[in-house]
């Protein structure tokens, strides 16, 4: 019995490393939640998705979802995790919103980058 809450611990000091390097990555949904805290300062991206430290660990080591399937994807994964799926969601959109923009090269390419990168999208995910 030693053994197996020896191994939990390990398994999840093991999570943890891989959520917190995760955070670090931007190909990952760690990377997107580390981006959204940077904007959203003295807000808590766990309060918001209302999710534990475990939960916020998995979806953190989850790969970024991109293109028109990514509200279907995240309201999966949100599903399979019991977290807000409307709001990871909308941090996902934010996130690759503010991408799209600072990518960009001036003011107006920044706004048509953002219009873009919501109407390439659909309101529901869809393209239109």
């Amino acid at each position: 019995m030693n053994k197996s809450r020896a191994d939990e611990r390990e398994t999840k000091r093991l999570l943890l490393a891989m959520a917190s390097s995760a955070r670090l990555r931007p190909d990952t949904i760690g990377g997107a939640i580390a981006a959204w805290e940077k904007a959203n300062t003295g807000k808590d991206a766990g309060t918001y998705l209302r999710a534990d430290g475990h939960q916020m660990a998995k979806v953190s080591i989850t790969p970024l979802p991109v293109g028109s399937g990514m509200p279907k994807q995240a309201m999966a994964l949100a599903t399979d995790l019991a977290i807000d799926g409307f709001a990871l969601v909308n941090l996902l959109r934010f996130v690759a919103s503010a991408r799209a923009m600072t990518e960009s090269k001036n003011d107006g390419e920044r706004l048509l980058a953002a219009l873009d990168h919501d109407i390439d999208d659909g309101i529901d995910g869809e393209t239109p």
